[in-house]
């Protein structure tokens, strides 16, 4: 192979992609030089590899298996990592967030493994030395991202707040909950709170409770009816109740709670509450009365229109 003329009377030559070892000399006229090897050492690398993702039982999910690169698994799953490298090594780690160690386990066939339980986001990495002491040639960052487990979503949808009752009323409390992977239980709180006087702007804690409720199933999604007598409970005339519901959701070992808002509502007279019902009806009645005439109005100006002659 023939040496170039580089710059300030210095030679040279490349060789392109060797991947085995040789040995060279110099030679010049008569002149011959001493000879020199050049020992190829190729790093370890990551011949073939997985991951399998198992998510928590209470999930429902079953198993999967997905290549090695960026995972998006379920809060609380155990994923497990083989690989076979590409020629034998001296160790191989799951590097995790950069710092944390977990060894890979030497198995059958030449397959290395090794498992982590995934609970909160961040990065991962495969880091691998071989028997020449060369890292792997293709350790990368790759995301292992969690998808936390949301408390259950809980919604009253009966009684709206600061609706009103009388003391002899029929309380019907209908609320939803909705969670990623199943209700385990569900709860109607309340507390009543009284004045002392009907002009007394400040009130004080009666009674604090919680009325049964009992679920249809355990799924992702469950509406709860509750019905009372309302002289089933320790209330005057005057007092508020907030009432509040709330569910866990089945997530092993620590359940997470979601709660609706507050739903205030105010204990009145049976005369009060049939003005207040009275009125409301009337509201009502003058909106639809309002409504019919204005839809009359539209439809005798669109006839109107209709009937002008054209230009």
């Amino acid at each position: 192979m023939p040496l170039l003329a580089l710059t300030n009377g210095v030679y040279g030559a490349g060789v392109a992609g060797p991947d085995t070892p040789f040995s060279f000399v110099f030679t010049l006229g008569d002149y011959r030089s001493d000879s020199y090897a050049v020992d190829i050492r190729i790093p370890a690398a990551i011949l073939d590899g997985s991951a399998q993702i198992e998510p928590p039982r209470y999930t429902g999910l079953g198993r999967r298996a997905a290549p090695l690169g960026n995972l998006t698994v379920p809060e609380g799953s155990a994923v497990s990592f083989r690989l076979t490298p590409t020629k034998p090594i001296r160790y191989c780690d799951l590097v995790l967030g950069g710092a944390r160690r977990v060894p890979f386990q030497k198995t059958t066939n030449g397959v290395y493994r090794a498992a982590t339980r995934a609970d909160e986001s961040g990065l991962y990495e495969i880091a691998m030395t071989g028997l020449d002491d060369l890292p792997n040639s293709d350790r990368v960052p790759y995301a292992l991202s969690v998808q936390k487990d949301a408390p259950p979503r809980v919604e009253v949808a009966h009684p709206k707040a600061n609706s009103f009752l009388c003391p002899l009323s029929l309380l019907q409390i209908e609320f939803d909950v909705k969670d990623d992977y199943g209700i385990a239980s569900a709860s109607l709180d309340y507390e009543v709170y009284r004045k002392r006087s009907r002009d007394d702007e400040h009130e004080f804690s009666v009674k604090k409770g919680n009325l049964p409720v009992e679920l249809a199933g355990h799924g992702r999604d469950e509406h709860v009816r509750v019905v009372r007598q309302m002289k089933e409970m320790p209330v005057l005339i005057g007092d508020r109740i907030v009432f509040r519901a709330a569910a866990l959701d089945n997530r092993e070992g620590k359940p997470s709670r979601g709660e609706s808002d507050e739903i205030p509502v105010f204990i009145v007279s049976a005369e009060e509450l049939r003005g207040i019902l009275e009125s409301e009806q009337a509201r009502v009645s003058a909106l639809m009365r309002k409504l019919r005439d204005d839809e009359q109005k539209q439809a005798e100006a669109i006839q109107r229109r209709v009937k002008e002659p054209t230009t």
